[in-house]
């Protein structure tokens, strides 16, 4: 007995050292956790307003796939703004896998700039591929400072494949799994 206890505690470290374990969700779908579909790149003090250069976004998703990005409230006020370039902007953007985007706690209205209200933000991202939902991701950003964001990959997963066929999960599902990450 005490030699399988012993199997089944290093089974269960080795599935915790990589990333390729998988589980089952509160809906009975598969999740692969995944470290690479999201990355950071110039965040940290953002004090140059000439560029949007900072608060950099890598997504990276299955070939021929797309992410839908998005704040939680989809409120500009509050949770600030993704950036496709120096003038298209909005609280929710989708993107090809591979693209690059940022997000911005600026916000220009009624001919000032403000500045994103919240503390704590949560950025979400969806990863479809011809209609079926592959994988998703939530990002938790800290403000550590006046004009300071930190981000941290909260969870990122996907979706494996069952038997070469795509799991059906619909819009609802993956949107309940993402509240509930951010409940925690």
């Amino acid at each position: 007995m005490k030699k399988l206890s012993s199997i089944f505690l290093f089974a269960i470290m080795l599935c915790a050292s990589f990333s390729s374990c998988s589980f089952v969700n509160e809906f009975g779908l598969r999740e692969l956790k995944e470290t690479g579909m999201i990355a950071f790149d110039s965040w940290g003090n953002t004090l140059n307003f000439s560029t949007i250069e900072v608060n950099k976004i890598i997504l990276s998703g299955e070939t021929g796939s797309e992410f839908i990005c998005s704040t939680s409230s989809c409120d500009i006020q509050k949770e600030g703004k993704f950036l496709l370039d120096t003038h298209v902007g909005n609280t929710s953007v989708t993107v090809p896998s591979g693209s690059t985007i940022y997000w911005s706690y600026r916000y220009n209205a009624d001919g000032g700039m403000f500045y994103a209200q919240n503390e704590q933000i949560w950025l979400e991202f969806i990863n479809q591929k011809d209609s079926h939902i592959v994988g998703y991701a939530v990002v938790r950003v800290d403000k550590v400072a006046d004009y300071c964001y930190e981000p941290t990959v909260v969870r990122s997963a996907i979706f494996p494949k069952d038997d070469g066929e795509y799991q059906e999960i619909t819009t609802e599902q993956v949107m309940q799994l993402i509240k509930n990450v951010e409940k925690n």
